[in-house]
Protein backbone atom coordinates (compact mmCIF):
# COMPACT_ATOMS: atom_id res chain seq x y z
CA UNK A 1 0.00 0.00 0.00
CA UNK A 2 1.29 3.46 -0.86
CA UNK A 3 2.04 6.04 1.82
CA UNK A 4 -0.67 8.36 0.43
CA UNK A 5 -3.26 5.59 0.68
CA UNK A 6 -2.18 4.67 4.22
CA UNK A 7 -2.34 8.31 5.28
CA UNK A 8 -5.84 8.71 3.82
CA UNK A 9 -7.00 5.47 5.47
CA UNK A 10 -5.69 6.59 8.87
CA UNK A 11 -7.26 10.06 8.54
CA UNK A 12 -10.57 8.54 7.39
CA UNK A 13 -10.57 6.09 10.30
CA UNK A 14 -9.84 8.89 12.79
CA UNK A 15 -12.62 11.10 11.39
CA UNK A 16 -15.05 8.15 11.43
CA UNK A 17 -14.11 7.35 15.04
CA UNK A 18 -14.64 10.95 16.11
CA UNK A 19 -18.03 11.08 14.37
CA UNK A 20 -19.20 7.80 15.95
CA UNK A 21 -17.92 8.90 19.38
CA UNK A 22 -19.69 12.26 19.01
CA UNK A 23 -22.93 10.52 18.03
CA UNK A 24 -22.78 8.19 21.05
CA UNK A 25 -22.00 11.09 23.42
CA UNK A 26 -24.83 13.20 21.93
CA UNK A 27 -27.33 10.36 22.53
CA UNK A 28 -26.17 9.96 26.15
CA UNK A 29 -26.49 13.71 26.77
CA UNK A 30 -29.94 13.72 25.10
CA UNK A 31 -31.10 11.08 27.61
CA UNK A 32 -29.58 13.11 30.44
CA UNK A 33 -31.61 16.15 29.42
CA UNK A 34 -34.82 14.15 29.98
CA UNK A 35 -34.38 14.60 33.73
CA UNK A 36 -37.03 15.54 36.26
CA UNK A 37 -36.72 17.34 39.57
CA UNK A 38 -39.43 17.07 42.20
CA UNK A 39 -39.68 18.93 45.48
CA UNK A 40 -39.66 16.47 48.40
CA UNK A 41 -39.95 18.52 51.58
CA UNK A 42 -38.50 21.01 54.04
CA UNK A 43 -36.87 20.67 57.43
CA UNK A 44 -36.59 23.91 59.43
CA UNK A 45 -33.42 24.49 61.46
CA UNK A 46 -33.88 28.11 62.60
CA UNK A 47 -36.85 30.44 62.38
CA UNK A 48 -36.40 33.98 63.77
CA UNK A 49 -37.39 37.51 62.78
CA UNK A 50 -33.94 38.06 61.23
CA UNK A 51 -33.12 34.65 59.78
CA UNK A 52 -34.76 31.52 58.40
CA UNK A 53 -32.60 28.43 57.85
CA UNK A 54 -33.98 25.19 56.47
CA UNK A 55 -33.06 22.17 54.35
CA UNK A 56 -34.92 21.68 51.08
CA UNK A 57 -35.01 18.17 49.67
CA UNK A 58 -35.46 17.42 45.97
CA UNK A 59 -35.57 14.17 44.02
CA UNK A 60 -33.56 14.25 40.78
CA UNK A 61 -34.51 11.54 38.29
CA UNK A 62 -31.60 10.74 35.99
CA UNK A 63 -32.81 8.90 32.88
CA UNK A 64 -29.33 8.53 31.41
CA UNK A 65 -26.60 5.98 32.07
CA UNK A 66 -24.24 8.77 33.18
CA UNK A 67 -23.22 9.44 36.78
CA UNK A 68 -23.41 13.18 37.47
CA UNK A 69 -21.11 14.76 40.03
CA UNK A 70 -22.53 18.13 41.07
CA UNK A 71 -19.77 20.36 42.39
CA UNK A 72 -22.00 23.32 43.27
CA UNK A 73 -25.60 24.42 42.96
CA UNK A 74 -27.25 27.81 42.69
CA UNK A 75 -30.96 28.55 42.49
CA UNK A 76 -32.53 31.91 41.66
CA UNK A 77 -36.08 32.00 43.05
CA UNK A 78 -38.82 34.14 41.52
CA UNK A 79 -42.45 34.50 42.60
CA UNK A 80 -44.72 36.05 39.98
CA UNK A 81 -41.56 37.04 38.05
CA UNK A 82 -40.20 39.03 41.00
CA UNK A 83 -36.72 37.99 42.13
CA UNK A 84 -36.88 36.83 45.76
CA UNK A 85 -33.52 35.26 46.61
CA UNK A 86 -30.54 33.21 45.47
CA UNK A 87 -29.79 29.92 47.18
CA UNK A 88 -26.31 28.42 46.92
CA UNK A 89 -24.69 25.15 47.94
CA UNK A 90 -21.07 24.13 47.51
CA UNK A 91 -21.66 20.62 48.87
CA UNK A 92 -20.65 18.05 46.26
CA UNK A 93 -23.41 15.54 45.49
CA UNK A 94 -23.62 12.57 43.12
CA UNK A 95 -26.60 11.73 40.91
CA UNK A 96 -26.57 8.03 40.11
CA UNK A 97 -27.44 6.73 36.61
CA UNK A 98 -30.97 5.59 35.73
CA UNK A 99 -32.35 6.26 39.21
CA UNK A 100 -33.81 8.92 41.48
CA UNK A 101 -31.19 10.54 43.70
CA UNK A 102 -31.77 13.01 46.53
CA UNK A 103 -30.52 16.58 46.29
CA UNK A 104 -30.21 18.49 49.56
CA UNK A 105 -29.81 22.25 49.77
CA UNK A 106 -29.51 24.23 53.00
CA UNK A 107 -31.27 27.57 52.60
CA UNK A 108 -30.21 30.56 54.69
CA UNK A 109 -32.56 33.54 54.22
CA UNK A 110 -32.25 37.11 55.46
CA UNK A 111 -35.89 37.52 56.57
CA UNK A 112 -36.19 41.36 56.31
CA UNK A 113 -34.68 41.36 52.79
CA UNK A 114 -37.01 38.59 51.57
CA UNK A 115 -40.06 40.30 53.13
CA UNK A 116 -39.14 43.57 51.37
CA UNK A 117 -38.92 41.73 48.05
CA UNK A 118 -42.24 39.96 48.72
CA UNK A 119 -43.85 43.36 49.31
CA UNK A 120 -43.07 44.28 45.70
CA UNK A 121 -45.40 41.49 44.53
CA UNK A 122 -48.41 43.68 45.24
CA UNK A 123 -48.86 47.37 45.87
CA UNK A 124 -46.58 47.31 48.95
CA UNK A 125 -49.39 47.36 51.50
CA UNK A 126 -49.82 44.84 54.31
CA UNK A 127 -53.23 43.84 52.91
CA UNK A 128 -51.67 43.10 49.51
CA UNK A 129 -48.94 41.00 51.16
CA UNK A 130 -51.54 39.12 53.24
CA UNK A 131 -53.56 38.41 50.11
CA UNK A 132 -50.49 36.91 48.43
CA UNK A 133 -49.71 34.83 51.53
CA UNK A 134 -53.31 33.59 51.77
CA UNK A 135 -53.25 32.52 48.10
CA UNK A 136 -49.62 31.38 48.22
CA UNK A 137 -50.19 28.08 46.40
CA UNK A 138 -51.75 29.94 43.47
CA UNK A 139 -48.66 32.08 42.86
CA UNK A 140 -46.22 31.39 40.01
CA UNK A 141 -42.88 29.99 41.14
CA UNK A 142 -39.88 30.03 38.83
CA UNK A 143 -36.56 28.53 39.79
CA UNK A 144 -33.47 29.00 37.64
CA UNK A 145 -31.10 26.13 38.35
CA UNK A 146 -27.35 26.61 37.88
CA UNK A 147 -25.23 23.51 38.45
CA UNK A 148 -21.49 23.09 38.19
CA UNK A 149 -21.07 19.55 36.84
CA UNK A 150 -17.72 17.89 37.44
CA UNK A 151 -16.31 16.27 34.31
CA UNK A 152 -12.82 14.99 34.99
CA UNK A 153 -10.77 18.00 36.01
CA UNK A 154 -13.25 20.47 34.55
CA UNK A 155 -16.41 21.95 36.02
CA UNK A 156 -19.02 22.55 33.32
CA UNK A 157 -21.79 25.09 34.05
CA UNK A 158 -25.34 23.89 33.31
CA UNK A 159 -28.34 26.24 33.51
CA UNK A 160 -32.05 25.48 33.17
CA UNK A 161 -35.32 26.69 34.70
CA UNK A 162 -38.70 25.42 35.79
CA UNK A 163 -41.84 27.53 36.10
CA UNK A 164 -45.24 26.48 37.47
CA UNK A 165 -47.84 27.28 40.12
CA UNK A 166 -46.60 26.56 43.63
CA UNK A 167 -49.41 24.03 44.16
CA UNK A 168 -48.03 21.90 41.30
CA UNK A 169 -44.53 21.58 42.76
CA UNK A 170 -45.30 18.87 45.30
Amino acid sequence: MENKTKKRLIIGTLIGGILVGGFILANRVKKLLKYSIKFNGLKFKELTAKKIIFDANFDFKNNSDLTIDIKNQEYDVYINNVFITTIKSDVEQTILPETVSPLLVTIDLDTPLVVNRLKTLGDGSISSLLKIVSTFKEQDLKIVYKFGIKFGFLTIPIKFSYNDKIKNWS
